[in-house]
């Protein structure tokens, strides 16, 4: 996701990517299905490559002897092990790696928020896969929707395996039940929908329940008002949009036959919403006033949204982990762009010389349910246990990578206390989703580069405020800062993305 996805991504990149992405704690492993045939790649192989693996996720706290079997199996099964290195936080050592070309980077992963997956490809520090996929991987190849190979284009080529799961973004509205249950909000709730507006009769109900008595009816720990964000203001704004450049607030709007370029704030629902979260700031339905001070999205919630899907209020919202059960209500989507799938995608190095062996591993991640749950989970029997198709997690956080960066979800088994199906419901989406006529388009910078470093740095000095709903006037405000953009050339970057629109749209006719 871009723009707040990409944060999240947070909570989808955090939130997301910390809790939401993780095990369904959560993240489900997929059954084997004996009606599929075995792969080839079963097969003994006559000798074994060691590849290397700049794996997303913070290395675990018992990591030798997961690794051992996996490679154990792996080498068995495709004669290729991988030596692991964990990367998480700042993605600089990675960039620089990258860049040098150095032949270490057999499998990396790469997204728009780490090691910048679009800007990389166009600088060609990833191998171009767009050949090699059908010959060398034809499973993996055959398995994913092609929407997903769209997806992950950059300027017509394949640059990486993306990793299919919650590719379809899905907004929900989150909620205490405890809480909403005494404000007596619940049905207020159930009729929460797409606008921010729709969620008003409940945020009023729980802000008098607690104004009551606020020394017993109290918000979540850490929350001054029924709906807390920090300063990047409310989280999936751009649900609907293909962002084409995020830090401009540029995009296409996702309607049947739409693919005009344009900027959020000429249009009339996207004022509607920067104008409701203004009310609910004035009213204190939300900590909008104060909001730009809070750097860290609550850990803790009242009344929320995130980015996810049904179950994932169970353990990554909700449930055992947090301490208070959640109940969601759909917001928006599933939409699909290729923002949204390149939210985790493992690229070879451009200069890997151990391409095919690093590309049938991926095959092997996406395609093997077996290897795929120990991936996850660990050793069966050891870090986890399986009852009843569902994984029970026997050792905590001693194996726990970042598991949304592996590979695909379809064939990961469901954690205890999951539905049975989440992760086949959730990966299916994929093929059901609301999607973009722009999959697998970027635009180029080139003609643009002065106008857009110019308008960033505009629209950078008000578009939280916005977000917030900590303006004195959402009309005015935009006005004004229309009024400066249109000076920097705004809509001469407008015009030239239209321009590459059409051209692109063109081209697959």
């Amino acid at each position: 996701m871009k723009g707040k996805i990409k944060i999240l991504s947070l909570l989808l990149a955090v939130t997301m990517v910390s809790s939401m992405f993780v095990a369904c704690k959560g993240e489900e492993k997929p059954v084997v299905d004996p009606e599929k045939p075995v792969s080839k790649e079963a097969e003994k192989p006559a000798e074994v490559v060691e590849i290397s693996w700049y794996a997303w996720g913070d290395k675990p706290n018992q990591n030798a002897p997961v690794e051992a079997a996996l490679n154990e199996k792996s080498a068995k099964d495709i004669g290729v092990k991988v030596n692991f290195k964990w990367q998480t936080g700042d993605d600089a050592s990675l960039r620089t790696t990258l860049a040098s070309g150095d032949a270490d980077v057999d499998i990396a992963f790469a997204c728009g928020w780490f090691a910048d997956y679009v800007g990389s490809a166009q600088k060609n520090f990833f191998m171009d896969l767009t050949e090699m996929l059908p010959t060398t991987a034809p499973d993996l190849y055959a398995k994913l929707p092609k929407t997903l190979w769209d997806g992950v284009k950059v300027n017509g080529k394949i640059f990486g395996v993306p990793t299919w799961k919650d590719v379809a973004a899905t907004q929900y509205w989150l909620a205490r039940k405890d809480i909403l249950e005494a404000a007596e909000a619940t049905a207020e709730f159930a009729t929460a929908g797409k606008t921010a507006a729709s969620l008003i009769p409940t945020l009023e109900k729980v802000k008098a329940w607690h104004d009551k008595d606020p020394k017993k009816n109290l918000y979540s720990e850490g929350n001054t008002a029924p709906f807390t964000f920090n300063r990047a203001g409310l989280n999936g704004h751009n649900n609907g949009w293909d962002e084409l450049q995020a830090d401009l607030r540029i995009g296409v709007k996702i309607a049947a036959g739409n693919s005009t370029v344009q900027s959020y704030y000429t249009d009339a629902d996207y004022i509607t919403e920067l104008k409701t979260l203004k009310d609910w700031a004035d009213r204190g339905l939300s900590n909008g006033k104060v909001a730009l001070q809070v750097e860290q999205e609550p850990t803790a919630i009242t009344i929320s949204t995130a980015q996810g899907w049904e179950g994932a209020e169970l353990y990554a919202w909700g449930g055992p982990t947090k301490g208070y059960d959640t109940l969601i209500q759909k917001k928006t989507g599933p939409y699909l762009t290729s923002g949204y799938v390149q939210g985790g995608v493992n690229v070879i190095g451009a200069n890997s010389k151990k391409a095919e062996a690093a590309l049938k591993y991926l095959q092997y991640v996406n395609t093997n349910a077996e290897f795929r749950n120990m991936l996850t989970y660990g050793i069966e029997g050891t870090n986890w246990k399986q009852e009843g198709g569902l994984v029970e997690i026997l050792t905590g956080q001693d194996w726990a990578p970042g598991n949304f960066a592996l590979g695909s979800y379809d064939i990961l088994l469901p954690t205890k206390g999951c539905p049975p199906n989440m992760y086949k419901d959730l990966t299916g989406m994929a093929n059901t989703a609301e999607a973009s006529s722009l999959l697998g388009f970027v635009p180029t910078t080139e003609k643009v580069e002065t106008e857009i470093k110019a308008c960033t740095s505009l629209i950078a000095d008000v578009f939280q405020s916005l977000q917030c709903g900590n303006v004195k006037d959402v009309e005015a405000t935009v006005a004004t800062l229309m009024g400066k953009l249109e000076k920097q050339g705004y809509a001469k970057i407008i015009a030239e993305y239209q321009a590459q629109v059409d051209a692109f749209l063109a081209a697959k006719k």
